[in-house]
C-alpha cells in the first residue's frame, strides 16, 4: 500500500458550536506540486453538533500551514482525504 502523505493544514470553525480544527490535505488536494488538483470543500458538517448549512468554514487562512517537506499521514488526524471516486477531499474526523 502506497503511504499517504499531506502537504498542508488548513483549521475550520464551526459557526454554530464553536468548534475548531486542522484539517490536514493529502497529496492531490488544493496541491500546487501534483498533476492532481481536486479542491476541498469550503464548509462542511461539523461533526460535534451536526450543522450544516452554517457548518464549519475555513477560517483564519493566514494561519494555514504549508509543510516544506511532505510527512506521513498520521491516522490520528483530522484531515481531508484524496479518494479516486470523489471529484473533491473527503472529510474525515478521527478526533472531535
Amino acid at each position: 500500500m502506497k503511504e499517504r502523505l499531506v502537504h498542508r493544514g488548513m483549521r475550520y470553525r464551526c459557526a454554530t458550536c464553536g468548534y475548531e480544527t486542522m484539517m490536514w490535505l493529502e497529496e492531490g488536494l488544493e496541491d500546487r506540486e501534483s498533476k492532481e488538483k481536486k479542491p476541498v470543500p469550503f464548509i462542511i458538517r461539523c461533526p460535534k453538533c451536526g450543522e450544516v448549512f452554517k457548518g464549519m468554514r475555513h477560517v483564519d487562512f493566514h494561519k494555514d500551514v504549508f509543510l516544506k517537506n511532505r510527512v506521513p499521514l498520521d491516522l490520528a488526524m483530522n484531515r481531508f482525504e484524496n479518494r479516486k471516486k470523489s471529484d473533491c477531499g473527503v472529510p474525515v474526523f478521527t478526533e472531535v
